[in-house]
């Protein structure tokens, strides 16, 4: 099923959402959306029903920033971008990781500043590893800014974004591997 809605004024300006697209349907609306229609990507996900399906949403650009998003790529794409588009200021600000028929794919959106935040990502990290990976870099004052947990049956995997703040302490919680009790337990605590 897909659905689309639409608001004069949400917030800051006209919003769309839609969901179970695949992917040539999410790039022509993608196109439509950003090339014609001012819009832009502020949240994707992918997953697995039948192949890949995207649910996404845009909003109407409020703020002039350059910014650029990917999707369906694997691990080695997705690497890629980390490996190249930073030189030029790139960071970024969305990674969604997702498992389509046994592979991981991967989904992201970047922002473009002169001076970017000092930030980290991973990437196809196992629990194990994500829990190395969160406890060595909370101990040193980095801020998790995203985190995406995906897999197929028991392989799990996580992709993380993470910010450093000089000076900036903000107090925050994260919690993983919890199932949807736990989970609502930890919500409502």
């Amino acid at each position: 099923s897909v659905s689309l809605w639409y608001t004069s004024e949400f917030g800051d300006g006209a919003w769309i959402a839609r969901h179970g697209l695949d992917s040539q349907e999410f790039q022509a609306l993608f196109d439509d959306l950003t090339g014609n229609q001012g819009m832009e990507l502020v949240c994707v996900s992918g997953y697995d029903e039948g192949g890949a399906r995207y649910a996404a949403i845009w909003r109407k650009q409020v703020v002039d920033h350059a910014w650029q998003a990917r999707h369906g790529l694997d691990s080695a794409g997705h690497q890629d971008l980390f490996d190249t588009l930073p030189a030029d200021g790139w960071y970024p600000v969305l990674v969604n990781g997702y498992n389509v028929g046994g592979t991981d794919l991967y989904a992201s959106i970047w922002h473009r500043s002169a001076v970017p935040p000092l930030w980290s990502a991973q990437h196809g990290l196992t629990p194990q590893d994500y829990q190395c990976v969160f406890d060595e870099y909370s101990a040193a004052g980095w801020v998790p800014v995203w985190v995406s947990g995906f897999g197929d049956g028991d392989d799990v995997r996580f992709a993380c974004i993470w910010h450093r703040r000089q000076g900036w302490s903000p107090r925050w919680a994260a919690r993983h591997g919890l199932d949807h009790v736990q989970h609502q337990a930890a919500f409502d605590d």
